[in-house]
């Protein structure tokens, strides 16, 4: 049966929202002198559907070529299909015209778009795309794993610590030798200065004020201060102190706002520190016994558990009243093993504190630390089928009206949003 054409009068058809289309002007000028020199030899094919009626599946670029010359009816084919079946012929018409819309292209399942005919080949690029566009809005896509190990983030990681700060200064030397959860061996852990730019940027508000309660090395001070975040940290060790405040000192030059120090015990968090409200609480606690910092028996690390769990507790509420309405509080934590080997659930009894403070948990991420020496260490720890932990967890809870978070958290682009799309 042959295909009926008829004539409709440009104005009463209707771009669909899904064209996954760009056309360049070079291209928009080639058919232009086609048209005008042959007029229209292929007609637009257009939706009957009561549901769809008049929406273009195949034939945008020359709808708007025909608006742009002042045409005032276009020749079209008119189909009967669902909007599921719509978008699929819409795809396969369009593949073979213009410039991919990445943007909306994305927007299809990979099955879906393979289905259609897209090789492996564009799918890499098209999700590729994906992930560099994400990066450059993100630092790294917002999922719900953060990988140190890619080189991306290690090259990052790189250009931070290229600055001249150190993490590990006013740490003891042989803190990963103290634990046999770790194997032994020597050295000290240091906090991964990318987490902390990316927690800074997804979960503070602009120009936002930064509580630490377990403030350690100068890592997190110095890019909140990089950044131009002002930032309170305490912590229990004059060695610790005395380090990061030095380091301030030596590159303040680099710095927009100078980060806070303050010497004393997190359990009296609410007398150490002037301000009121904080926009963001963030911190990596002690890990229980995992590393010991001092010998001071205030320090939680020397503790029991019951009596570290008590004080951990209060921590939290205490740093939580300080928190403002509306805002986030992120600690990088880890599960730790007791004598027998048994997980304590440190990572449980966080979420519990959080929730007894009356924040809402809100986001569960996982941190994959660089693997190290994980590898020689696992043959080892699978003796006593323990397998070695790479990951630490990123727990992210919110004081207040989740439905509200829009109205004091812009949304995150770069500068050159609008040309990356």
């Amino acid at each position: 049966m042959a295909l009926e054409i008829v004539y409709v009068s440009v104005n009463e058809l209707r771009e669909s929202e899904y064209n996954p289309r760009r056309f360049p002007k070079e291209a928009k000028d080639k058919l232009k002198e086609s048209i005008k020199k042959f007029g229209f030899v292929d007609p637009l094919i257009v939706n009957s559907n009561p549901e769809r009626k008049n929406i273009v599946i195949g034939g945008h670029f020359r709808l708007l070529v025909a608006k742009e010359l002042g045409i005032k009816e276009v020749p079209v084919v008119y189909v009967n299909v669902d909007k599921e079946k719509e978008k699929e012929l819409s795809l396969r018409l369009n593949r073979n015209t213009g410039e991919w819309d990445w943007k909306l292209l994305r927007m299809f399942e990979s099955d879906f778009l393979k289905r259609i005919g897209f090789s492996d080949r564009d799918l890499e690029k098209i999700f590729t795309r994906t992930r560099k566009v994400l990066s450059k809005d993100f630092i790294v896509p917002p999922l719900s794993v953060l990988d140190a190990r890619k080189q991306t983030w290690i090259t990052r990681m790189t250009e931070w610590e290229e600055l001249g700060f150190d993490g590990t200064k006013g740490r003891p030397t042989k803190l990963l030798g103290i634990s046999k959860q770790l194997g032994g061996g020597e050295g000290t852990s240091k906090f991964d200065p990318v987490l902390a730019e990316i927690c800074y940027r997804w979960f503070n508000t602009e120009n936002g004020i930064i509580l630490d309660p377990f403030s350690g090395g100068v890592t997190r001070g110095f890019v909140a201060g990089y950044l131009g975040y002002e930032y309170w940290g305490v912590d229990i060790s004059e060695e610790q102190i005395k380090a990061n405040l030095e380091q301030v000192e030596e590159l303040q030059h680099l710095l927009k706002v100078k980060p806070n120090y303050v010497l004393g015990d997190s359990y009296d968090i609410d007398k150490l520190i002037p301000k009121r409200e904080f926009d963001l609480i963030f911190t990596c606690p002690p890990y229980f016994d995992l590393e010991r910092y001092t010998d001071n028996p205030n320090d939680l690390s020397n503790m029991s558990w019951e009596r570290f769990k008590e004080r951990y507790k209060a921590i939290i509420k205490k740093s939580c009243d300080l928190l403002a309405e509306n805002r986030f509080a992120v600690f990088v934590v880890s599960e730790v093993r007791d004598r027998d080997g048994v997980y304590r659930g440190l990572v449980e009894l966080t979420k519990e504190v959080f929730k007894e403070a009356g924040l809402k948990f809100y986001n569960d991420i996982v941190y994959l630390n660089a693997v190290g020496n994980a590898a020689v260490r696992a043959r080892k720890q699978m003796k006593t089928r323990k397998v070695v932990k790479v990951h630490q967890n990123v727990l992210v809870f919110y004081k207040g009206d989740t439905e509200r978070i829009m109205e004091f958290f812009s949304e995150i682009r770069s500068e050159d949003y609008e040309e990356d799309y």
